[in-house]
This record gives C-alpha cells, structure tokens and sequence, in this order.
C-alpha cells in the first residue's frame, strides 16, 4: 500500500514525489489509514470553458472494509473575466451526471491562487485489493486558470494482519506533457529516500506522442518484464532511447518490494526523471 505524498515539481524536465507504503498486520481490528496521492499537473494556461481531464491510477494492497473519504484538493490560479464557476466531475467528461458538483470562486475580478475540495467519496467503490483508475474532469468559466493540479487524500478502514509488509506494491504515474511538440528524449531516473538491504525499488516507462496513449510499460530491452532499478538512492541510471525517443508525453511505474522476511520497506521521497528536446 503506499500511503504519503510529500511535494510534486515539474520544472526542466524534472518530476518529483514522495511515496512508501506501510506494513500489514495481522488479525487485529479494522485500522484507517489515509493515502494522499498526486493525480496530475497542467503547466500551461487554459482558457475559459477549457475541459481538463487527468487519468490516473492507484493500487491497493489492503482488504478494505469501507471507504471513509475521498476528497480532491484541487489548486491552480484564476485569472477572471466574470463570475468564476468550476465544475468538479470523476469520470463525467460531459459534466452531465450527479457526480458534478459546482464550487464558485472569489469574484473580486484579481487574479487569485485559489484550493478547493472536491468530494468523491460516493463515486470511488474500492472493496478489495487491486489497481483502480479513475479520471479527474475540471471546467472553469469565467475565467483562464493556470497551473491547475489535483491530489487525492483517500481514507478507508482495512484488516489488517501481523507485522509483516506487503510482498510488493506499485504506483502508476499521472500524464505528464513535456510540451515538447517534436517529443523529448527521456534520458535518466534517479530517485532518493531509503533502501534497506534486500528490498528492492524498480521502475519501467511508457511515452506516447497522444495523451491518451497506449501506455506500455517497458523496462530495459524494450520488454515488459524487466525493470530499470538504480543500485540504489540518489544514483542515476541511463534509460533506453530506443523505446523512449521523440516522446512528448510520459509516464512511469514505481514498483516496491520489501526485504525477503517482509520486516523493512523501501522508501521513496523523490523521483526524478531527467528529458530534453
């Protein structure tokens, strides 16, 4: 399970997040924990009217008992030109469903950072143990937003079992636009935090030149079951051109795997993928 987002940053072709995921224990009774997890960034402005979708996926390891809260906190700035409306939807790119809900802006006229809440709690029927994907739909009017971004804070009850963590877990990245219209080469990982001896933090790749993919993600040799994994933190490894070459859009898998006896976990605080024209 990965529970913990700390900071995300796109900027020179860097993408940075902070991820781990905590042990399960066994025949206790039910726990909560909370999962905060980032779901997408737009770097560049989009007008009034702009329909904003961010696909994104998440695994879960736990045997959930109930889903307690989903909430999207959703930031960006307004650049208004009237009354600012925006319209929040999950799964609804129409905006045509119960799921929409309308959240209204300051209507000072300023250009204004702003955060709100998005509750989603209804609409995320996770019951079990799997990957789940979803996409954020946001529609302002009435005003240009710029740097519009999402994160999840996800919050359920499980079973746990003793002491032990889980055997692997993984995190599929957001979209991310490299604005790069000829593509990008997609050249180095390195990320940072903690490796314990034996356990094990791995990654593989996938780029497109449409935002809607297909995404395959692909380790070293162009295959789909190896994995780039950097001997350890803060140590760059080189990616394979030949499978990532001219790409505008990229995104990646973070998988993590704990010691043999499952006693100690991997850590990740950042990720960072290094690209250039």
């Amino acid at each position: 399970m990965f529970n913990g987002f700390k900071r995300y940053l796109y900027f020179g072709g860097f993408v940075l997040l902070f991820l781990y995921f905590l042990p399960i224990n066994s025949a206790k009774a039910e726990e909560v924990t909370t999962l905060k997890f980032f779901v997408g960034q737009e770097t560049t402005q989009h007008a009034s009217g702009d329909i904003v979708n961010m696909p994104f996926t998440i695994f879960i390891g736990d045997d959930i008992t109930s889903v307690k809260s989903a909430q999207f906190e959703i930031k960006g700035i307004s650049s208004p030109t009237a009354s600012q409306v925006i319209d929040v939807s999950i799964d609804d790119g129409t905006f045509a469903s119960p799921r929409v809900q309308t959240l209204i802006l300051d209507a000072s006229g300023k250009t204004t950072p702003f955060k709100i809440l998005y509750d989603a709690t209804s609409y995320m029927a996770i019951t079990s143990p799997g990957e789940y994907s979803y996409t954020l739909n946001l529609r302002a009017t009435g005003a240009a937003i710029s740097l519009w971004s999402a994160k999840l804070i996800f919050t359920y009850a499980y079973t746990p079992t003793t002491g032990k963590y889980a055997s692997s877990g993984y995190l599929i990245s957001s979209i991310f636009d490299t604005q790069v219209t000829d593509g990008t080469a997609l050249n180095s990982i390195m990320w940072q935090g903690n490796l314990p001896s034996g356990s094990h933090v791995k990654f593989q790749f996938a780029s497109s030149n449409s935002s809607s993919g297909p995404w395959t993600y692909l380790g070293p040799s162009s295959s789909s079951a190896t994995y780039y994994e950097p001997s350890g933190p803060d140590t760059p490894m080189e990616i394979d051109l030949t499978d990532h070459n001219s790409k505008r859009y990229l995104r990646y898998k973070t998988i993590l795997n704990p010691t043999t006896n499952k006693s100690q976990t991997p850590r990740v605080d950042d990720v960072i993928l290094n690209w250039s024209p």
